[in-house]
């Protein structure tokens, strides 16, 4: 066994720690069940980024304090603009959109993309750790957490047939920005009984308002 001397806590130790399978790090790296298609936990992502990933590009010190919505929403513009210019799709930046079904079914879009005359596509960008950024590439699948945001983008533009779910880390040179395409043609069920859930419940929501608003009268 090797000794270092070095104090515990100190930039120095932490920065020794860096890309190293330590205990704290070892119950997120080694699975006790065998995991479907030998998939990796987290902590093989996490070890393998710090090796690679380098300080954020014009990294300010009230950053450290942020959350992760706001690093997103913050690095949102530069994916959007590094996708525009890897893709030549021109990105257009829409606040807010109701469906035509319900308006109180609604989305707040990253940005449409123009074709064939319609938004029939979408980007959706999300500014992960380093970690799941990796995780997401070499498995290339999308987090489940995100599944009805996906939905979402589909159930409210009945025209869009294809969502670029786009990952954005700009602590990876070599690795910036990569897309997964989601088609309609793979989630129609899970589209329509997304539509069916969010329609059934708010006309729940509207009778019991119905009802309180008789019992005032």
């Amino acid at each position: 066994m090797q000794i270092i001397d070095i104090e515990q806590g100190t930039p120095e130790w932490l920065e020794l720690r860096k890309g190293k399978i330590t205990g704290s790090k070892l119950k997120d790296l080694v699975s006790r069940r065998k995991t479907p298609n030998g998939a990796k936990k987290i902590g093989f992502y996490q070890v393998m980024s710090e090796k690679i990933a380098i300080p954020e590009p014009n990294f300010e010190m009230w950053m450290v304090d942020e959350t992760p919505m706001e690093r997103g929403n913050r690095l949102e513009p530069e994916a959007i603009e590094l996708f525009e210019k890897t893709t030549k799709k021109k990105v257009d930046r829409v606040g807010f959109c109701l469906s035509d079904k319900n308006p109180d079914v609604a989305l707040s879009p990253d940005g449409f993309i123009m074709f064939r005359g319609d938004y029939r596509q979408a980007i959706e960008v999300k500014c992960l750790s380093s970690a799941k950024h990796l995780q997401a590439y070499f498995e290339q699948e999308i987090p489940k957490d995100y599944t009805e945001q996906i939905l979402q983008y589909f159930v409210v533009n009945e025209k869009l047939t294809t969502l670029f779910f786009t990952f954005y880390d700009n602590r990876l040179p070599d690795l910036t920005l990569f897309t997964i395409p989601v088609h309609r043609k793979d989630l129609e069920e899970d589209i329509r009984n997304y539509l069916s859930i969010q329609l059934t419940e708010l006309a729940e929501i509207d009778r019991l308002l119905k009802t309180l608003n008789n019992k005032i009268k």
